[in-house]
């Protein structure tokens, strides 16, 4: 992306109405809702390829179907960090969504929450900032993702190490 970034697209992207927004890198995000009823949210990049998609379900459920880090700099080199995440969540429950960072030199987590809103049974969910993952929360269940970063991302970055199944590491 060249010349000042434009971060716009994260108030047009939260806003309810929201069919087909513009990202940062040529991305697109684009909602519909089928013929059946079913609500479809898709992602695409630069060249037009579905890198995810979430579609309603008939089965309640909660999920974090899909979540991205991405940047872009601006006129003054600056780097600009956003996150996106989208998911399944059942309707007419309170749902919150959770960007969460680590702070480089203290090492505190940081978290962004959002209360996204729920069309169709899918959530749709983005914020600025350098972020590693996001959780859902929806009455007594949670799940968690780590944000799959964005091709060319600044080698500088920090993303704490993977989780390990194993006890005591």
């Amino acid at each position: 992306m060249t010349g000042t970034p434009d971060l716009a697209w994260l108030t047009r992207l939260c806003r309810a109405g929201a069919i087909d927004v513009g990202l940062p890198g040529g991305w697109r995000l684009h909602r519909r809702v089928e013929p059946t009823g079913c609500t479809a949210v898709e992602v695409a990049d630069a060249r037009a390829h579905v890198v995810g998609a979430v579609h309603s379900a008939t089965v309640p459920m909660l999920s974090v179907a899909a979540a991205w880090r991405g940047w872009v700099r601006d006129v003054g080199d600056a780097t600009r960090w956003w996150a996106l995440a989208m998911g399944h969540a059942r309707i007419g429950e309170d749902l919150t969504v959770a960007f969460c960072r680590r702070d480089v030199r203290t090492g505190r987590l940081h978290l962004t929450v959002l209360t996204p809103t729920v069309v169709g049974g899918v959530w749709v969910a983005a914020t600025a900032g350098p972020h590693v993952g996001v959780s859902c929360r929806q009455g007594r269940q949670q799940r968690f993702r780590r944000l799959t970063p964005m091709p060319g991302e600044p080698a500088d970055v920090r993303v704490p190490p993977e989780p390990t199944n194993r006890i005591g590491s």
